[in-house]
């Protein structure tokens, strides 16, 4: 392809952010659990055993939720607005990968010490929801492309659905160095006043200023309680607005695309029923584009744009860069392109992607466990391979 699409002239995606892995060690509190179902107790074992290993970037995205209704859309979708809001608190908390100062195989999550004491609750408070949201995904099994925040975060944090129709809730809490743990767990407590939650769990996260504390970063509180039902399509929607900021952030032609799926996603039921069994019209229209170029990595075609102009450095990449400039694409499997096309959603809602980093000489490829693909490069040939 020839010249660099520029579509709104709005800035790339994502803001730079670390993309180290660091991993979180966890408890779990089964006090007011009576009883557990055997897959629940078997994934809360895992994680007591294993802990949670993240990215740095996966824990900003995912903690974009938290500003949920609490952003204007300037032309980027509002998911990507609460993506940068997130970072726009974190980034200057110092967010860091450390090796464990007594346990060397470990590469811990570590921030640094703040004096004003309400901004740094805060931090605890966003960086809860990007660690939580994984945590609640692995209890129930559920992709995070699934999960939203509830309205207006006040019943609770954030929902889901099971296969059933099952509603499964979620409250997260941020406390510095395990700080305040007491009073995290009461107000946790008192969001789900029964215990027994067989749909809903508590998820303290615990940020820490040094390396070489012992104690676990994350707490789970009470996996199990009742389950209301909703509508069976319910998740299925979620995961519709999940994807739609993909398309609408893009831009020009590929707007619509992402608009639409809105639209379907808050459509009546009968008219989301007949999507889910033929498809939209409008997005199987071969007008309705999806994307401006394609790009083939490890042998799955993704769709997106590239954005000209972006400069990441060195440190953030590990790739030598020039000294300005650089090349970002944004893409997503066709294969997930083509699903929403045909109201095909099911297919996507165990999807369990590998998330991988690979770095180059002159590039830098992440793909995500939700099928997306992101790439920085130093020339626009490494990145473009055909028109979309």
């Amino acid at each position: 392809m020839g010249a660099t699409p520029n579509p709104l002239a709005t800035p790339a995606p994502f803001v730079p952010v670390p993309i180290a892995t660091v991993h979180f060690n966890v408890e779990v509190d089964r006090s007011r659990c009576a009883t557990t179902s055997p897959e629940i107790g078997a994934r809360l074992t895992t994680l007591e055993a294993d802990g949670l290993s993240m990215t740095v970037v996966e824990i900003v995205v995912r903690a974009g939720m938290h500003f949920a209704g609490a952003v204007m859309d300037r032309g980027e979708g509002f998911e990507v607005a609460q993506i940068r809001k997130a970072w726009d608190f974190l980034m200057d908390w110092n967010l860091r990968a450390e090796v464990h100062a007594t346990t060397p195989t470990r590469t811990v999550l570590v921030v640094d010490e703040q004096t004003n004491a309400r901004l740094s609750a805060t931090r605890s408070e966003i960086l809860a929801f990007g660690i939580g949201l994984e945590v609640a995904s692995r209890i129930y099994d559920i992709e995070y492309s699934l999960w939203e925040g509830s309205p207006g975060l006040s019943l609770h944090d954030i929902q889901t659905y099971s296969d059933a129709g099952g509603l499964i809730r979620a409250e997260l809490r941020g406390r510095i160095n395990r700080k305040s743990m007491t009073t995290a767990i009461t107000e946790v407590y008192n969001k789900f006043a029964t215990g027994n939650f067989s749909s809903a769990a508590g998820v303290i996260v615990f940020p820490r200023t040094t390396n070489g504390s012992r104690s676990a970063e994350i707490m789970i509180l009470d996996p199990d309680g009742d389950r209301p039902n909703e509508r069976n399509s319910a998740r299925l929607r979620i995961l519709l607005r999940h994807y739609a900021p993909f398309f609408y952030y893009q831009g020009g032609f590929v707007r619509r695309f992402g608009e639409r799926m809105r639209e379907i996603s808050l459509s009546p039921d009968c008219e989301f029923e007949a999507y889910l069994v033929n498809g939209d019209a409008t997005l199987i229209r071969s007008t309705t584009r999806a994307g401006r170029v394609r790009f083939t990595e490890s042998g799955v075609l993704y769709l997106g744009t590239v954005w000209g102009g972006v400069y990441w450095p060195e440190w953030l990449t590990g790739v030598k860069t020039p000294s300005a400039g650089g090349f970002f694409f944004w893409g997503l499997r066709k294969g997930i392109v083509e699903a929403i096309r045909g109201g095909r959603l099911t297919e996507l809602t165990d999807l369990h992607l590998e998330t991988k980093v690979v770095s180059e000489t002159e590039r830098l490829i992440v793909t995500l466990e939700d099928g997306t693909c992101l790439i920085w490069a130093t020339n626009i040939s490494n990145i473009e391979n055909g028109k979309a």
